[in-house]
């Protein structure tokens, strides 16, 4: 049934989505093998939502977040396999959410862009075509599967048009002296890099352009708090570009109406989830009222 949901409905779900299905159910396909049980509909119950999670947590080593989004998926299925009337157990509702901290929002401050920007990466050209996507993506907040793909006919005189790959959504982003900038070095297109390279190179980037202030990470798995302090380059991804893009706009003055017009976020709540991390607009607006 998990099978057949995936396969029903990725002609709706990004590619990235259907991805993180497949894994789930290659989990629950290994945790069956594991614990010797045929997992039928009735069998998601309480038992088998304590025996998944320590399951994920102990034997995979997933942090609480990351085996949340393996129940969460479970939810889903059984949610759908219900609405096709091959269910009425409705036990996997109450399935908790593990205790977990929130992602670490890792972005670039206007100093380590800048230091990206002008950094001279002549003597290499891979680390400089991965510089470029990075700062395009945090100047115009595109996730990687919009930004690896954007071609010269996307740009519509000084706005860049982009068809999402994940919502599906229009976005009319206009460029900027540092996105402009990119797309004129790439008149043929821009160069493509799948997401798993890209992470790999953005880290190497980092470590380059020496970005490795320290950043404190803190995660659970199962009831262990784990806490450890790493080089930012080291927590540098294809997504730190739209965090950058948000956090730097709403530092500089943008208005959350108007960054959800380039992000494309529907919920308040989500693009929010940011302005924590706005430490120096923090700091200003508290000069700013009690000087």
């Amino acid at each position: 049934m998990f099978d057949e949901y995936i396969q029903t409905t990725q002609a709706t779900k990004a590619h990235g989505t259907i991805k993180h299905y497949k894994t789930t159910l290659n989990h629950l396909t290994r945790f069956a093998a594991q614990h010797r049980r045929k997992l039928t509909f009735e069998s998601i119950d309480t038992r088998f939502y304590h025996d998944f999670v320590t399951f994920l947590t102990k034997d995979l080593a997933m942090t609480n977040g990351t085996a949340n989004n393996q129940l969460k998926r479970v939810k889903v299925v059984m949610g759908y396999a219900g609405e096709q009337g091959l269910t009425d157990n409705n036990s996997f509702r109450k399935f908790k959410t593990l205790r977990h901290t929130e992602t670490d929002v890792v972005y670039l401050t206007r100093d380590e862009l800048e230091t990206l920007v002008h950094y001279d990466l002549t003597a290499e050209p891979r680390l400089a075509r991965v510089r470029d996507l990075l700062v395009l993506a945090c100047t115009t907040g595109l996730r990687h599967s919009d930004f690896s793909t954007v071609r010269p006919d996307q740009i519509k005189g000084d706005q860049l048009v982009v068809r999402t790959v994940k919502t599906r959504d229009w976005l009319y982003l206009d460029l900027n002296r540092y996105s402009r900038a990119i797309l004129e070095c790439y008149p043929q297109g821009l160069p493509l890099l799948s997401q798993q390279k890209f992470n790999a190179y953005v880290k190497e980037l980092g470590q380059h352009c020496g970005l490795d202030t320290p950043v404190q990470v803190v995660h659970y798995r199962g009831s262990q708090r784990v806490e450890e302090w790493l080089p930012k380059h080291e927590l540098l991804s294809s997504h730190t570009g739209r965090r950058t893009f948000v956090t730097q706009s709403l530092e500089r003055g943008m208005p959350p109406a108007v960054i959800m017009k380039f992000t494309g976020h529907k919920d308040i709540k989500t693009l929010m989830r940011y302005v924590k991390v706005a430490d120096a607009e923090k700091r200003s607006q508290m000069e700013k009222a009690w000087g």
